[in-house]
């Protein structure tokens, strides 16, 4: 995967540059922004990290210039943790997400103290793992479009890899103080990719754990449907972070509930499910009871014969 940063201060950009190159991503540096322009119109990028303050073009100038451009790559804004209020207008100029340093302690302060210095270069780790974390799952949903995934379908049994989920996220649970209240019936072998199944079962575990309040319960449910072809997996919990307004949205990528700039960001996880489904020959769907404040995902596969 290639990553262009397109960031005007040196430490920044360098470190980086680095600690995406240790984690095997290939990456060019532009440290102006007509450079990153060029650049981002020569050579196609996966991911384009830009900076909000560049010397020569503002970032969502330029972020708007390549969307205007046709240039659909990826976008993360740069910004400071003192420049949220600009979060809103990078993501309206068509920027994606945005990544956090302290370029408000490197760029208008004449000295650095060591303390602000480790400071950054922390927050600049943190946030190299975040996108990290966030290329690999647009590489995943790339995976998942191609064409001979079914090549690679067998037989695999959705009742163990949701016992094994269950185990894996224990401590989650208990964390939270969640009641698990788990309903396993009938067939649960489809024809599939077992570690699509498995990546699909994360997803819905790790989504519904975040976001469930504390101390409410959390149900599982494994069937059939009454004909006896279809396996129906749902996964409810109580959550006040998710709203009825979120649903229509809440497969998007990287779709953020409308709460101004503390927005609520569900990542790629829920449209890599989405898309695992639906290369299962499967549907998902998202219910919100507005009394219960409850959500359910609903995820329908065909057994296997």
């Amino acid at each position: 995967m290639k990553i262009l940063i397109i960031e005007d201060e040196k430490l920044i950009a360098d470190n980086l540059k680095t600690g995406l190159e240790q984690h095997r991503f290939t990456v060019d540096v532009a440290y102006t922004g007509r450079e990153g322009y060029h650049l981002a119109h020569d050579f196609e990028y996966d991911v384009i990290i830009l900076d909000l303050m560049l010397p020569d073009i503002e970032g969502e100038e330029l972020c708007r210039r390549l969307r205007q451009e046709k240039i659909e790559t990826f976008i993360l804004m740069l910004t400071a943790k003192k420049q949220l209020g600009n979060i809103v207008e990078g993501l309206n100029c068509g920027a994606d997400d945005y990544l956090k340093t302290k370029i408000d302690v490197l760029k208008h302060k004449k000295k650095v103290t060591e303390k602000e210095y480790k400071e950054t270069l922390i927050l600049i780790e943190n946030e190299v793992m975040r996108l990290s974390k966030i290329t690999e799952e647009l590489l995943m949903l790339s995976d998942l479009e191609d064409n001979d995934f079914r090549k690679k379908f067998n037989h695999v049994n959705v009742k163990t890899i949701l016992e094994k989920m269950i185990e894996l996220f224990s401590n989650q649970i208990e964390v939270k103080n969640l009641k698990p209240a788990i309903h396993i019936h009938g067939k649960h072998e489809i024809l599939g990719n077992k570690i699509q199944i498995e990546q699909l079962i994360f997803n819905l575990f790790d989504n519904a754990i975040k976001y469930s309040s504390a101390k409410n319960e959390l149900s599982i449910s494994l069937k059939n449907d009454i004909t006896g072809n279809l396996l129906i997996l749902e996964i409810t919990n109580i959550s006040d972070t998710i709203k009825n307004d979120d649903i229509p949205y809440i497969f998007d990528r990287f779709y953020k509930a409308a709460d101004g700039i503390k927005k609520k960001g569900f990542g790629l996880g829920l449209s890599i499910s989405k898309k695992i489904v639906e290369n299962h020959c499967g549907s998902i769907t998202a219910d919100y009871n507005e009394q219960k404040k409850s959500i359910t995902f609903k995820i329908i596969l065909p057994l296997s014969n």
